[in-house]
């Protein structure tokens, strides 16, 4: 960070994104690990003007049964990867420091629909698509709606 000038700050956020093949884990005995126990995760280091927020995301298609969503809308195996990108981001921006939105559960808000899908709006030559973005096809889980207490795909 201090070689490219980068600042920690409660307004910016990081994501380390790791090459297919390499993992990570949360602790030193190597039993909470990317694939096994997690396919990407958000954390914070730090605090006040100082805190660091960022998700660690390894690269989904080194465990596509795991970490994958089985739909590549431009038939590359980085399409993978933005459904926990996605996942991640929205959780950084609602519980930066761990201490925000939960529920009874314990679900942050991504949490509560992960692998939700729901319907298609529709396919290309290499796979179905739920979301429009910029003229661009994805194919991104559901994310949770306080206002009707349910994963949507997008707002209404």
């Amino acid at each position: 960070m201090t070689y490219k000038g980068w600042i920690a700050s409660p307004s910016r956020a990081f994501m380390l994104f790791l090459p297919k093949g390499v993992g990570t884990c949360f602790d030193t005995a190597g039993q909470q690990c990317a694939f096994t126990a997690f396919c990407a995760y958000h954390s914070w280091f730090g605090s006040g003007a100082g805190v660091l927020i960022y998700a660690n995301v390894p690269y989904a298609d080194t465990a596509p049964t795991v970490c994958g969503t089985g739909q590549r809308p431009y038939a590359n195996d980085a399409d993978e990867t933005l459904n926990v990108v996605s996942h991640e981001h929205r959780e950084m921006i609602e519980d930066p420091v761990g201490n925000a939105w939960y529920d009874s559960a314990g679900y942050e808000g991504a949490d509560k629909c992960a692998w939700t899908f729901g319907n298609p709006l529709g396919s290309n030559s290499t796979s179905k698509y739920n979301q429009v973005i910029d003229n661009r096809f994805y194919w991104l889980q559901e994310e949770w709606s306080n206002v009707g207490s349910h994963c949507v795909q997008r707002d209404y």
